[in-house]
């Protein structure tokens, strides 16, 4: 939490104490009812003049996977993130998922809810899906794959690579994903994604640049669920391919060709028996 501003050195002091402890009781009734679940937790609450760079400084232990921020203001806008979820996306060495969503809107998965991924192989996608497959084989909800109709450009059918892509899931943790080929164009995506319970989204390549991108954007002002844009850290995921893999642009289907790479998923990964216990899920923080 931020310090407040605008105060006596006095008077701010004791408002930032109470607005510590305030945080602190919350997030500890959360960790308690984590606990009661069965999931190991720590939490804590401090006051912060750079919530960004500490929040960067904080992750760069080796036990935290994950770090999850509240986005939507500086996500929607036209530029690149910027404030301290910019910082974090730019400074944190973890995976960082930052959580879009309407405000008074409840995220609630169960078997009822279905998690989202729009997947394309690249890079954040691969940290998307691999986010949307714990929390799926966590609350039982089931897990879908969205791609473009189409072909990539060595040929591939671009629905047979999702079902590669969801039997690698599978694979990893026990999930059983289901392919969807939307409609052609932006317009397919957006409106296919509007089925989810939740979204879970990989952000660009060139995020840096741009931001979320047009159809990312679009998704995020147009579904009414709840959106987790994903930017893969420095270390390597659970759930990615050993070597290049097939892939295309599902934020840009129908408005540039499809891009390819030299192999596709069905010789990654796939001849190798799951194992009988799966890696723990991410340290969230």
């Amino acid at each position: 939490m931020a310090p407040p501003r605008g105060s006596s050195i006095r008077g701010g002091l004791q408002t930032e104490a109470h607005e510590v402890r305030e945080a602190s009781d919350q997030i500890q009734r959360a960790r308690l009812g984590l606990i009661d679940q069965g999931i190991a937790s720590r939490a804590v609450a401090m006051a912060s003049a750079d919530p960004g760079r500490d929040l960067a400084r904080l992750s760069r232990s080796e036990e935290v996977d994950l770090v999850l921020l509240d986005g939507r203001r500086p996500l929607l806008g036209d530029g690149v993130p910027r404030e301290g979820v910019g910082t974090v996306l730019n400074e944190a060495p973890c995976d960082v998922a930052v959580l879009v969503a309407r405000d008074g809107a409840a995220l609630t998965l169960g078997p009822e809810s279905i998690v989202m991924v729009p997947f394309g192989g690249a890079e954040h996608d691969w940290a998307a899906l691999e986010l949307g497959a714990w929390l799926c084989a966590a609350t039982a909800a089931p897990l879908e794959l969205l791609g473009p109709s189409g072909q990539t450009a060595d040929g591939k059918d671009a629905g047979h690579m999702l079902a590669n892509a969801a039997l690698l899931v599978q694979q990893f943790s026990g999930v059983a994903a289901s392919p969807v080929v939307a409609q052609p164009g932006r317009a397919g995506i957006v409106a296919a994604a509007a089925r989810a319970g939740l979204l879970i989204v990989g952000l660009s390549e060139r995020w840096r640049k741009e931001g979320l991108g047009e159809t990312r954007r679009a998704i995020a002002r147009s579904a009414p669920a709840p959106i987790v844009f994903v930017r893969r850290g420095e270390r390597r995921g659970a759930l990615a391919p050993e070597t290049n893999a097939t892939r295309f642009a599902w934020s840009s289907a129908g408005e540039e060709p499809i891009r390819g790479f030299s192999r596709s998923f069905s010789r990654v990964g796939l001849g190798q028996a799951p194992p009988l216990d799966p890696p723990p899920p991410p340290t969230a923080r």
